[in-house]
Order: C-alpha cells, then structure tokens, then sequence
C-alpha cells in the first residue's frame, strides 16, 4: 500500500505575486482590463514598465516554484516560514526609485489582510472537494494502469487567479490550480504522481 497522498495548499508567496500581478494589470493600459482584484489607488510611477516586471515576475515566480520542487517537508510550512523570512525579492517587482519602503508595505498589508481572511475561506471551500475528487481519480487510474504511486504527498497548489502563461505550473510533487482557469487533467497530474 502506498503512502500517498494528494493535498491542497494555497501559497501566500505565489498568490502574492498573482495579487502584484493583477495590480500592474489594472494600471497598464494596453491590457485594458480594469476592476481585477486588488483595486489599489496607487501613484503608476512606482510600478515598473510591464516588460520588466514580466520578466522579473517570471524569475521571482519560478524561483518558488523550483524551491518547492527540492522541499521533502510539508510545502505549507515551508511557505510560510519563506514568506517570514522574506526568502523572495518581491520588492523588486516595483520602480525602487519612486516606490517607497511606506508604499510597498501598504501593497503587501493590503494583501495579507485578504490572504488571512476572504482568501483563504474561498480558497479553502473551492479546493476541499476538487482534491478528494482528484485522488480518487488518480487511485482508480493507478490500479487499472498497474502502477504505483509515490510514496509522497502532492499538492495542488491553488492561486486565486490565472498565473501568467509565462510562468512554470508545476514540479516533482506539485501543480498550480487557478480559482479562475481550467482544472488540469487527471492525467496531468497523474504524470507527477506515480513511479
């Protein structure tokens, strides 16, 4: 009998940049998307040109993403402690010349404020039954395939809205599920769960 097994996780730090993400969406034009969440009256010239922050977004994304692919500890946990740590540079994602220590730590709390509350309720209620789902899907699929599964415990790490299409969605023991995107295939997910 395996030890496997499929949980949820929600990661302050990849919801994070998703929130920055959306933030630079409402103030860039040339998106013409408006009204995504967050909504923060903030000065535009503290934001990067949308190049850059595409670009450091990415690194700063998959950054986390491959640190979680080398972690054999409970990813939540190592979330948050990278999270109190300040483990990622997400201040870079900002114009350091216009963007003061004040106005990025107002961003920051604006978040943690919706993370720990609404987020996290939403999150926590839209994942509890697509992870039971999954992982009888993903057991079915292996006793009629004749595989085993890992000896591991896979997340769904779910984000509150699409990452960019730029951006890795997956590891060795996780995938990335969007509140507002397609759930991946079970076969997607079956590929990084099985021997």
């Amino acid at each position: 009998m395996s030890n496997f097994t499929l949980a949820d996780a929600f990661s302050i730090n990849l919801n994070f940049i998703i929130y920055i993400r959306n933030l630079y969406l409402n103030y860039n034009s040339e998106y013409e998307i408006s009204n995504i969440h967050p909504w923060i009256p903030i000065n535009k010239d503290v934001l990067l040109n949308m190049s850059d922050f595409d670009i450091k977004s990415k690194e700063i994304w998959n950054l986390i993403i491959n640190d979680f692919a080398f972690s054999s500890s409970d990813l939540i946990v190592i979330d948050l402690e990278y999270w109190v740590n300040k483990k990622f540079p997400f201040s870079d994602l900002f114009n350091s010349s216009t963007c003061s220590i004040e106005q990025y730590q107002n961003i920051k709390k604006s978040f943690e404020a919706w993370y720990w509350g609404n987020g996290n309720t939403v999150t926590r209620f839209f994942s509890k039954d697509i992870v039971i789902n999954y992982y009888d899907k993903l057991i079915n699929m292996a006793e009629s395939e004749g595989l085993k599964l890992k000896d591991a415990r896979i997340y769904l790490q779910v984000v509150y809205d699409k990452p960019s299409e730029s951006w890795e969605i997956k590891n060795n023991n996780m995938i990335v599920i969007s509140l507002n995107d397609r759930l991946p295939k079970e076969e997607e997910i079956f590929k990084i769960c099985y021997i």
